[in-house]
């Protein structure tokens, strides 16, 4: 679901009442809630690796450490780099398959940094994360980022 508004319409505010209605509805371990939102104060330091990072951390804040995730962090500990996009991609969609459903709230893709495409390649990973997730996007009315939803439902905000 992409949901663009104007400035000052309140689509943050929005994300933050859908993220915590769907936090109340989890009674389900197998059911997950996570969220990104971006801040055009931090355009430069906000990358792919550091959005999908940010998922991976709230899954284990949720559901404790899970071994994948251990394996994978002590890894990159030990290597002194930063995760792999494509390593990093493939240890989420692994352990994403262990829930029946997840939400990904995505607040502001207008204020992430679409130098390169950046903004295509975010949505094309986190859609390729797997079947069992269900999006919710905010943003500016901005043609090119429509045109990475255009299958998708558009709401109005």
């Amino acid at each position: 679901l992409w949901c663009p508004g104007n400035p000052g319409v309140g689509k943050t505010i929005l994300a933050s009442i859908i993220i915590h209605h769907l936090r109340t509805l989890v009674n389900q371990t197998k059911t997950l809630v996570l969220s990104i939102f971006c801040d055009y104060q931090s355009m430069t330091a906000q990358t792919v690796v550091d959005l999908l990072c940010s998922l991976m951390k709230q899954l284990v804040q949720d559901n404790g450490l899970l071994i994948p995730i251990t394996s994978f962090y002590s890894q990159c500990l030990r290597d002194q780099t930063r995760p792999p996009f494509a390593d990093l991609a493939k240890t989420l969609s692994q352990e994403f398959k262990l829930f029946h459903r997840i939400s990904i709230v995505l607040d502001a893709l207008d204020e992430f940094i679409d130098d390169n495409r950046r903004r295509e390649e975010l949505i094309h990973a986190a859609k390729s994360l797997g079947d069992n997730i269900h999006f919710l996007v905010t943003s500016r009315d901005i043609t090119t980022i429509g045109l990475l939803f255009e299958e998708d439902t558009r709401l109005d905000i």
